[in-house]
């Protein structure tokens, strides 16, 4: 059998079709995928943070957090700030986020109490917001 021009373009045309219903049968699970996923708190807004504080519970220590979220419906994190230092400082910053922020924002008060993270933290502690939490001596 030869190979001709009419037959180079069929095979070009019947090579882009398998490719494209190859594609269509994993678009949908991937997009599935996607869309199922949480999102990383990295990728979420940061809250003001109002204050915190260590607090004790029947699970050990842990830090209380009182700020204002854009809005009732929220996801919160408490994430480290992502650097690189030279020296260790001392006091790590933490941020809060808001993983499921409001379409519509509307300033809402929140409380949320967050296990004492134990790494990143510097020489004395963490700071979230305007407090520096002292973490030394709490066994964690």
């Amino acid at each position: 059998m030869s190979i001709t021009p009419r037959t180079r373009r069929w095979a070009r045309h019947g090579a882009a079709v398998a490719a494209l219903a190859g594609s269509l049968a994993v678009a949908p699970a991937a997009m599935a995928t996607a869309a199922t996923a949480p999102p990383l708190p990295a990728d979420c807004p940061v809250t003001v943070v109002k204050s915190a504080e260590i607090v004790r519970t029947v699970n050990g220590p842990a830090i209380l957090v009182k700020g204002i979220a854009a809005g009732p419906n929220v996801d919160l994190h408490l994430v480290a700030e992502d650097v690189v230092f030279i020296q260790q400082p001392d006091y790590w910053n933490y941020f809060v986020t808001d993983c499921a922020p409001d379409r519509y924002p509307v300033k809402t008060a929140y409380t949320k109490v967050f296990r004492v993270p134990t790494a990143p933290v510097g020489r004395y502690g963490i700071q979230i917001g305007p407090d520096q939490l002292n973490l030394p001596g709490l066994g964690v």
